[in-house]
């Protein structure tokens, strides 16, 4: 049908001891993820500069209904004086519960 649905890992998260003492354990799924993104600030007489932001991730199913998401942001912002320019920095955990 081409729509979009949940990330259904092939193996849930787990870990457990079975009665004999031996592991059982599950990895869930794993998605690793960049994004660029990119705005010019300058409009007319507004002279904002640019601004560019890099993004790493991790995100961790570790079942259809739960996920665990982790992002590292690098920005930096170009500006004309007298504004600011600058660098932003900032890393992010969420985690998620679809029911």
């Amino acid at each position: 049908m081409g729509k979009y649905d949940r990330v259904v890992p092939l193996d849930n998260f787990r870990w457990a001891r079975n009665a004999d003492g031996t592991s059982n354990y599950g990895f869930g799924a794993w998605e690793l993820l960049y994004r660029y993104s990119f705005v010019d600030l300058t409009d007319g007489a507004v002279q904002g500069g640019t601004y560019g932001e890099h993004t790493v991730g991790l995100n961790w199913y570790w079942n259809p209904n739960i996920k665990l998401q982790m992002n590292y942001i690098y920005g930096q912002r170009s500006a004309p004086a007298p504004a600011a320019g600058g660098q932003v920095q900032g890393f992010a955990i969420r985690a998620a519960l679809e029911f």
